[in-house]
């Protein structure tokens, strides 16, 4: 997924679909005016908005575009800026990392549908000039560490025997590769020698 910023008045908004919040309206919902695709998603009272509600609300955004089929979403920041978090930076950062978490689905052993996987493709935070900086810096953290958790979803949901040890240690090392993390695999002498026993029976079955 790219989740990217761009000024006000450079967007085009064609081919995207735009997300208003409304605190009205029953549930979340996709709605046409003219030919623009509007996802209107129920919240609280911006101001009420905390984390935790956040999470929800991002997660309900991508769950109703893959519901109806919509690649490209567009989230005007001014109407996201009043959610009520102290720090306004970590709204997008939030926003990112359950962007990533909520497009997410174990595909590996699924045969592609016929009219393709309904991922999201691209999220747009349209900005004033002079905010995209920070949000593009934060938006990063967040996409860094939802794709993280993402690829820890992955190797957890391969069966066993497709995933072994092997692999696994093989998979770690390489997600550590060119970060500050030191990976020590233990071999089976190693798990002796410190007694872990339990892990050891559970590994001969």
């Amino acid at each position: 997924m790219r989740i990217w910023v761009i000024a006000r008045k450079k967007f085009k908004g064609r081919g995207f679909a735009r997300v208003f919040f409304d605190k009205k309206i029953i549930k979340s919902r996709l709605i046409f005016n003219n030919k623009e695709k509007i996802l209107e998603i129920k919240t609280p009272e911006k101001e009420k908005i905390n984390q935790r509600q956040a999470v929800l609300i991002a997660r309900q955004i991508i769950v109703l575009a893959k519901k109806y089929g919509v690649k490209k979403i567009a989230l005007d920041w001014r109407k996201i800026k009043d959610f009520g978090f102290k720090n306004k930076k970590d709204i997008a950062k939030v926003l990112a990392v359950n962007f990533e978490m909520a497009n997410y689905e174990f595909i590996k052993y699924k045969k592609v549908p016929r009219g393709g996987w309904n991922f999201v493709e691209e999220v747009v935070f349209i900005t004033e000039d002079g905010e995209s900086a920070d949000l593009t810096r934060e938006i990063k953290r967040g996409q860094l560490t939802g794709k993280h958790v993402n690829k820890a979803r992955e190797l957890s949901n391969t069966p066993g025997g497709e995933m072994t040890p092997e692999l696994l240690a093989g998979e770690i090392k390489k997600s550590a590769k060119n970060t500050k993390v030191k990976v020590k695999i233990l071999e089976e002498a190693d798990m002796r020698k410190l007694s872990m026993g339990a892990v050891l029976g559970v590994a001969r079955g």
